[in-house]
């Protein structure tokens, strides 16, 4: 009877192998366009049966940013809302308080992608265009992951991340809940990191500035990224003026200029004085209970601490965390390089968590996606430290089927919770 039951687990699991084996021989590319294809159709129909009513999702920045392009190309001005109504029989800006005050979106948010994106917006002036731009950007982002694995570690080993990263619940997830720029950020990140390992200084660069145009926020990432290079020294036994003047110094600058100048002082008052960014309406409806300016804000945190506890959702936003993330956040935590790498998303997870509403309108249909680059670069770093010598007779038989299996089975979780309605950790 245990022969039986032996022989049945070797031909399953040399199936298993027999299987994993024919995917890694597909391209990646054609596993990246594979995943744009198959993305792009659930969201689609997704956003189909919410337009139809047979589901309910947060549509409503999807619709709002689209009117902004829409009105854009109409001549009623840049990024103007509300002039035109593209899409009146689903979603009208008057009738929704949160918008109807508002005359352009810049102050709402400053999200400058937004104007990039209206050359490729003129072409195919349709709310499928922008979801189907969502689609690219996050499939293109499995590519630089993709070569910065082989930076670290072998082409099987590289291709099962990349593939594991394709089939990971939350990026799944930021693709079909609605349009959301900061979907963006893996594919700047990642490029962003590919550059600095690969020392081309210009293209890391735009690719830093690229990732400051998602929101207003994103010095929330690149300031400690700048910080990070100069850890990373260490590992590295470069030099760290080098390093300084490179890649440190440049990411601050353009930080600065960006916000400090750019934004503060040129796109803010154009618009509105409400469009500053430190007094914009968004700060006031996420972090109103903890002051008014972020001076404010940022003392009665630190002074306050029962503010921040008491805080709707921090529960919620907790159990989420830990469903969502830690499968994979437990393997850097074997390395200080690989917690470093994750601690780079650090800034972004307590801006989440002091959030009014961590789950809904802040972390799940937003910022979760600029957290998870952090975490694989993290898992990278440490499965790269699992193949030295001293780990590799203990873990090279496990580590290529772990992320894969994981991500699979949370897949799994995802779908049957949203079929049978107990998706309890999200919105």
């Amino acid at each position: 009877m245990r022969k039986m039951h032996s022989g049945g687990l070797n031909q399953f699991f040399s199936k298993i192998d027999y299987c994993k084996d024919k995917i890694l021989e597909i391209s990646i590319k054609k596993i990246i366009f594979l995943f744009i294809i198959t993305l792009f159709t659930l969201t689609s129909v997704h956003f189909l049966l919410f337009m139809y009513g047979f589901v309910s999702i947060g549509a409503g920045d999807t619709f709002i940013m689209d009117n902004a392009l829409y009105n854009t190309i109409q001549g009623e001005g840049l990024m103007t809302i509300g002039a035109v109504e593209h899409y009146p029989e689903y979603y009208k800006a008057s009738e929704h308080p949160t918008h109807s005050q508002f005359t352009n979106y810049f102050e709402i948010h400053k999200k400058l992608i937004l104007v990039l994106m209206l050359p490729i917006y003129y072409l195919w002036p349709s709310l499928f265009n922008i979801l189907l731009i969502q689609c690219i950007m996050l499939g293109l982002s499995a590519y630089p992951l993709y070569k910065i694995c082989n930076h670290f570690m072998d082409e099987r080993a590289s291709k099962i991340i990349s593939i594991s990263y394709l089939l990971y619940p939350t990026i799944i997830l930021t693709g079909i809940v609605g349009f959301h720029v900061p979907t963006f950020a893996p594919l700047f990140i990642f490029l962003t990191f590919y550059f600095y390992l690969n020392k081309m200084t210009v293209l890391h660069l735009v690719s830093l500035i690229l990732l400051l145009t998602l929101f207003e926020n994103m010095f929330l990432v690149s300031i400690p990224i700048a910080l990070y290079y100069i850890f990373d020294t260490y590992f590295n036994k470069e030099d760290l003026k080098m390093r300084l003047y490179k890649y440190s110094f440049p990411a601050i600058f353009a930080t600065i200029i960006y916000y400090g100048v750019f934004m503060h002082y040129i796109i803010g008052p154009m618009y509105s004085p409400d469009a500053l960014i430190t007094e914009t309406t968004c700060l006031s409806y996420h972090f109103g209970y903890l002051g008014s300016s972020v001076p404010e804000i940022v003392l009665n945190s630190l002074s306050n601490p029962s503010l921040v506890i008491n805080i709707p959702h921090i529960l919620k936003f907790g159990i989420y965390m830990f469903v969502m993330l830690l499968p994979l956040a437990f393997m850097p935590l074997l390395n200080k390089r690989s917690i470093m790498a994750f601690s780079m998303s650090s800034l972004i997870v307590i801006q989440s968590v002091l959030s009014r509403n961590p789950t809904g309108a802040c972390f799940y249909d937003r910022f979760q996606a600029i957290v998870i680059p952090f975490l694989f670069l993290a898992l990278i770093i440490s499965v790269s430290e699992l193949q030295k010598e001293k780990y590799i007779k203990y873990f090279n038989k496990y580590y290529i089927y772990y992320i894969f299996i994981i991500s699979v089975s949370y897949c799994l979780w995802y779908v049957l919770s949203y079929l049978f309605e107990t998706r309890i950790y999200t919105v």
